[in-house]
C-alpha cells in the first residue's frame, strides 16, 4: 500500500501552516476578521491570539465555524421570526452568537442578560441591526476559520519590480522556511 494520500495530506497541512502562518505575520487577514475567527474556535486571547495557537484550532477543529454561520443566518431570518430562532439554539447556542456578536462590534457593549428568552430577545435585536460590513467580516471569518487565506489584491505599484540591494550577510532568507518545509516532505 504506498505512502502517497498521507503524503499529500502532511503537505497540504504544512502548506497551510504556512499560509495561515504568512497570512498572520503579513497582517494579510484583516484584524476584525481574525478575532472573530478566533472568538468562534475559543482561543484564549482572541483580541490578540497567539498564532500557534489559532492556527493549531484552525486545523483541528471540527466544529469550526457554527457560531459564525449561526450569525450569519440568524441575520438573514425574518425579523417576526427571529427571537424564536434565536431560542432554538439553547443557552450555549445563544452565548456562542452572542460571543461573535461582541467581537463584531455589534452588541455596544452590553451583557448578555441570563434569562434564556431574554437573552434571545436582546441577540434578536443585535443581530437584526448588523450591518452588512459587519456580515462581511462574519463571511471573511468563516473562511479563515476554514484555513482559507484571502489573496491581497494587486496594485499597479506591487506588480512592478523593486531594486532591491544585496545584504552584506544574510544568516536567513525570508520565505526559506516554507520550501525547507515541503521540500524534505518531497524527499521522502
Amino acid at each position: 500500500m504506498s505512502d502517497q494520500p498521507q503524503k499529500t495530506l502532511t503537505r497540504r497541512s504544512i502548506r497551510t501552516i504556512v499560509d495561515l502562518t504568512k497570512a498572520l505575520d503579513r497582517a494579510v487577514v484583516p484584524h476584525e476578521v481574525v478575532t472573530v475567527a478566533a472568538v468562534a474556535l475559543g482561543v484564549a486571547r482572541p483580541d490578540a491570539p497567539d498564532a500557534s495557537e489559532l492556527i493549531s484550532r484552525i486545523l483541528l477543529s471540527d466544529e469550526k465555524v457554527t457560531p459564525i454561520a449561526d450569525v450569519i443566518r440568524l441575520a438573514a431570518v425574518d425579523p417576526l421570526d427571529l427571537a424564536l430562532e434565536v431560542l432554538s439554539l439553547e443557552r450555549d447556542g445563544i452565548k456562542a452568537v452572542w460571543s461573535v456578536l461582541e467581537a463584531l462590534g455589534a452588541t455596544d457593549g452590553g451583557r448578555l442578560p441570563q434569562a434564556d428568552t431574554q437573552a434571545a430577545r436582546r441577540t434578536a435585536q443585535v443581530l437584526s441591526r448588523l450591518s452588512p460590513q459587519a456580515i462581511a467580516t462574519a463571511q471573511a471569518a468563516v473562511e479563515f476559520a476554514r484555513g482559507v487565506v484571502p489573496t491581497p489584491p494587486e496594485s499597479d505599484a506591487s506588480r512592478a519590480p523593486e531594486p532591491v540591494a544585496a545584504p552584506a550577510a544574510v544568516d536567513h532568507v525570508p520565505g526559506d522556511y516554507e520550501d525547507s518545509f515541503v521540500s524534505a516532505l518531497e524527499e521522502d
